[in-house]
């Protein structure tokens, strides 16, 4: 987070990417960093004596943490935090002649997006089965999630749902559709 806290809008998304581009063809290749070719199994969990390896509990689990990790963004939005976070995108400026610290608060919430995302990572990597980075987590995703944030909007845990259910339904139903 330290080279781009400076960045805010497309600049932001623009240097995200350039850096997982890079992490992909300069990191991700070399075995100590990516665990090599082999995927990690990463088998489903056990929770409170339930097995998760039922689908149906898995997505009970999914939707539990779904709705904590809904609630505490809408949280952190509505309290303190969030209004900080406000004033700063609204103006910087404005913002530090009042005594607050833009690049804490971008911190703040470039850790609390980078815990969700890590979650939602190991979910899917248990959703899965396996863990593998190359296979996972490819570059052109990215771009996908762009186009989904920019199409759907990033202000609201709702339409984070949204393009959830956009990014994984609407390939499985063009994957199906009939050919002309």
């Amino acid at each position: 987070a330290v080279p781009v806290l400076r960045l805010d809008g497309i600049h932001l998304t623009l240097a995200t990417l350039a850096f997982a581009l890079m992490f992909e063809n300069v990191l991700v290749p070399l075995d100590w960093v990516s665990g090599g070719s082999v995927p990690l199994d990463v088998p489903r969990p056990l929770v409170a004596g339930v097995d998760l390896a039922d689908d149906r509990w898995f997505l009970a689990l999914v939707a539990l943490v779904l709705a904590a990790a809904g609630l505490a963004v809408h949280r952190v939005g509505a309290g303190t935090t969030g209004r900080f976070l406000d004033a700063v995108r609204t103006s910087e400026a404005g913002a530090v002649s009042v005594g607050l610290a833009p690049l804490r608060l971008r911190a703040v919430a470039f850790c609390l997006a980078a815990g969700i995302a890590g979650l939602g990572g190991g979910l899917l990597a248990s959703w899965t089965g396996s863990a593998s980075y190359a296979r996972s987590f490819p570059f052109l995703a990215g771009l996908v999630w762009v186009v989904l944030v920019v199409t759907v909007g990033a202000r609201s845990v709702p339409a984070a749902v949204v393009a959830g259910l956009a990014f994984t339904l609407v390939p499985e139903l063009l994957e199906r559709a009939p050919l002309v």
